[in-house]
């Protein structure tokens, strides 16, 4: 065996939640110190990895800076003709001209990055690369990390991009067999950038199969490399991450209509770069300044920074060519046209967006060789200038020579909570536990061993509600989701056993479901989903998940957000009545209990969002947190995005005063239930209908498109009792009985907007007139509107929910 190694592995775009997904890279985690990297603001961080730089002591951000007097493009301003004429530019070859002639005037290292990319041909000769030399060239301007090594004597080596693009196979698996083939066992550093989960992430966004294949082989890739270096090195130390995260794309920005409102003449006012996430501005005229200032204030979409989030982002101090003035665009909107794609699809994956937000994030892990006792540390997040010590002190060498203010590597805080839920009670988690051991002694009682039982839900994923109640008592608030592996078919003894138990447990739903014995061949669920990635076995054979598919939230079809939504609004509407006094109201004894329905709702209309947005995930705390970042930029009302956030929070901790999740606020997001059901559908069906009707029509059509299976299913709907009673007379061939029971639901809740009336019935009536017996209007509008309802929602009871 020979001496100690440290490998530096930058895997590009590997988001902090990625790892997830990544069998062999997880296992590694589990024996490291693991945080999150905080990206750089921009896009120059080489500086901040090899010498421990930050953005005001380096002086730039981003990959181009504002310099007439150095751009080597500067032959454009003899060839580049008005705007307008940029296309006839392009296919005259003019472009490729002013390239070549740049070239000629590059360092070695600028000419491999470095071209001309999208920016207008007349702007070209106002900017200038920035990074001239490469870390590892004794000219760049930094005492770096490869000096430093060189001084010392210590043998290195790097495969980093764009020097990756000398392989002839540049792909990642080219990089890692040329990493492989190069192993020295005099090395003692070596610096390896892996790069195709960030053009994928770009390409098809965070969310997709595409990237979720990649990441799978991504994690092959890894375990190959980190085999063959074992073999070779005593010990080898791993700093592995990612240099920030994947955002999805809600929207786009188009700034340029905005800047030529304004009047100022670009090269003779002012100048501006229009990277992807930011516009960054240099200012000819001081009144060009105001005038910029005043377009870009509140514009929906982004803001300029001001002097405080110039020191909070750590770039108050950057050179003047790298900006004057920026704006920075909200999470997921993209400014678009920018200097890097002009024209085409938009992208549907961004980073450098905020650095801390949450999707912006990259993976960040520690493994140490030589100090197994920091196995499980968390560090929370890691700021990229505090890499450059921790290489150094890997390498055997003492930072703070190196160093004016070493950087520590944080150590981030445990939060206090249980194994079940978010509540620091142990108590809390004692109640639950508790629970779920009667619920495995009744599951055993009744069926004797089974292979596996799974828990789901919120309490699967550590997230479950748990709160005090009036009498001083600790009760769970959310549902308990369990799910049964067994080769037997066990759907309808389960069902009613999770009845028996709800009772008993105080509770007002025990799910009890089977999963069968394969679990490879589950579809693209929500469910299915969650179970992968939000479930724990708690019972029996702890592999049977690692079976399911892994697969990227991206998949799932809309029409589970869609069911999503109906099954919610159906819920706000079981846990309501009408009084003797005529108003619909909460049934008496059960205001938690349509507190927890509101709350559903919202979530799902949060949930419909994020799955629009693609970026759904499993996670209450992460899905708040997503909502929040995107809905701005989005354009979601405020008060739509303030009721959610509180719902997801809410769902984790709920309080005993309910949250203010009462009737006033369902009636206030109403509206933007019924928004969300018509795009889900429309998403659903691709249509492009504002009519509610006929979006009902187009929900009954799809979900009834298959006669044999809406007879088939219909059939078996008719097996419950209540609606053999109630259906008409060849109900069994009429559309799905199924999601007619799901489309009345809208109409029935719209009500809560306005006085229920028999004209606010009528639609409802049309959609269950062809499959019920409805009863009559009567004279009292309030009571004929909670004679639909009991129907409606008895019938949900017995086959949808």
């Amino acid at each position: 065996m020979g001496r100690d190694f440290t490998l530096m592995l930058l895997i590009d775009a590997l988001r902090a939640d990625y790892v997830e997904r990544m069998p062999f890279l997880r296992s590694l985690a589990r024996l490291s110190a693991v945080g999150a990297l905080r990206e750089c603001f921009g896009f120059v961080p080489r500086q901040a990895y090899f010498g421990g730089l930050d953005a005001s002591t380096y002086g730039y951000t981003n990959m181009y800076r504002h310099d007439p007097a150095a751009s080597p493009f500067r032959v454009a301003r003899g060839v580049a003709m008005p705007m307008m004429e940029e296309c006839r530019h392009e296919r005259a070859g003019v472009r490729a001209f002013v390239e070549e002639t740049a070239r000629q005037r590059m360092a070695p290292f600028e000419r491999s990055y470095a071209g001309s990319v999208q920016i207008p041909l007349s702007y070209l000769p106002l900017f200038d690369p920035v990074e001239k030399f490469a870390p590892w060239d004794r000219r760049c301007g930094y005492t770096s990390l490869f000096q430093i090594l060189d001084a010392h004597g210590m043998r290195w080596r790097q495969l980093v991009w764009p020097e990756t693009n000398r392989l002839v196979d540049h792909s990642d698996h080219g990089i890692v067999e040329a990493a492989i083939a190069g192993i020295d066992p005099e090395e003692r550093f070596f610096a390896l950038h892996l790069q195709e989960l960030d053009c994928i992430g770009h390409m098809f966004g965070p969310e997709s199969v595409e990237l979720d294949r990649a990441l799978a082989a991504t994690d092959l890739l890894c375990r190959r490399l980190f085999e063959a270096l074992e073999v070779t090195y005593g010990r080898v130390n791993v700093v592995l991450f990612g240099d920030h995260g994947m955002v999805s794309v809600t929207r786009t920005l188009d700034l340029e209509p905005v800047l030529r409102a304004t009047g100022l003449i670009y090269g003779v006012d002012y100048a501006y770069f229009l990277d992807s996430t930011m516009a960054r501005f240099w200012f000819y005229r001081a009144e060009s300044r105001t005038r910029i200032e005043t377009a870009l204030a509140g514009l929906p979409g982004g803001r300029l920074l001001g002097a405080k989030d110039l020191v909070h982002y750590g770039i108050a101090g950057c050179d003047s060519r790298n900006a004057e003035a920026v704006f920075l665009a909200d999470p997921g909107v993209l400014i678009f046209p920018n200097f890097f794609q002009a024209s085409g699809d938009p992208i549907p994956g961004m980073h450098g967006y905020d650095p801390d937000i949450e999707d912006n994030l990259g993976f960040f892990m520690v493994h140490d060789a030589t100090r197994p006792e920091t196995a499980g540390q968390q560090l929370g997040r890691v700021d990229p200038p505090s890499i450059f010590p921790l290489l150094l002190e890997l390498c055997g060498l003492e930072s703070a020579r190196f160093t004016q203010a070493p950087l520590p590597m944080p150590r981030a805080a445990m939060a206090v909570r249980g194994t079940y839920t978010v509540n620091s009670d142990p108590a809390a988690d004692a109640l639950v536990a508790g629970h779920l051991k009667i619920v495995l002694e009744a599951i055993k009682a009744r069926f004797g061993p089974v292979r596996a039982v799974v828990l789901g839900g919120s309490f699967g994923r550590g997230e479950g509600g748990v709160m005090t109640g009036a009498d001083g008592r600790l009760r769970p608030v959310n549902d308990y989701d369990l799910m049964v592996v067994d080769p037997r078919d066990l759907r309808e003894p389960l069902r009613v056993l999770g009845e028996q138990l709800r009772g008993e447990l105080g509770i007002d739903f025990v799910d009890l479901g089977w999963l069968g014995n394969d679990l490879s061949r589950l579809p693209a669920t929500i469910l299915n989903y969650d179970l992968r990635h939000g479930s724990r076995v708690i019972e029996g054979d702890t592999s049977v998940l690692d079976a399911v598919p892994i697969r990227a939230s991206g998949m799932i079809p809309p029409t589970e957000f869609v069911r999503l939504l109906l099954n919610r609004a159906a819920g706000v509407l079981s846990g309501l009545q009408v009084s003797t006094e005529g108003e619909i109201c909460a049934i008496p004894g059960r205001t938690d209990y349509l507190t927890n329905q509101i709350v559903k709702l919202l979530i799902a209309i949060g949930d419909w969002h994020l799955h629009h947005w693609r970026a759904y995930t499993c996670s209450y705390r992460r899905r708040a947190e997503r909502f929040q970042d995107f809905a701005p930029g989005a354009g979601l009302r405020a008060p739509l995005v303030a009721a959610v956030s509180r719902a997801y929070a809410f769902k984790c901790a709920p309080t005993i005063d309910g949250g203010g999740f009462d009737l006033g606020l369902l009636r206030g997001i109403l509206p933007d239930f019924r928004a969300a059901f018509i795009e889900s559908v429309n998403a659903m069906t691709s249509a492009h209908t504002r009519d509610f009707n006929r979006v009902l029509a187009n929900y009954l059509a799809h979900f009834s498109a298959d006669p044999e299976a809406t007879v088939a299913d219909n059939r078996r709907c008719l097996a419950h009792s209540f609606l053999r009673t109630r259906t008409v007379e060849g109900a069994e061939g009429a559309a799905s009985i199924h999601h007619t029971i799901m489309a009345a639901v809208p109409e029935l809740l719209d009500v809560l907007r306005g006085d229920a009336s028999p004209g606010a019935l009528v639609s409802t009536r049309a959609v269950l007139a062809p499959v019920f017996n409805l009863p009559a209007l009567g004279s009292g509008d309030a009571a004929a509107w909670d004679a639909h309802r009991e129907l409606v929602i008895t019938a949900w009871f017995a086959v949808c929910h």
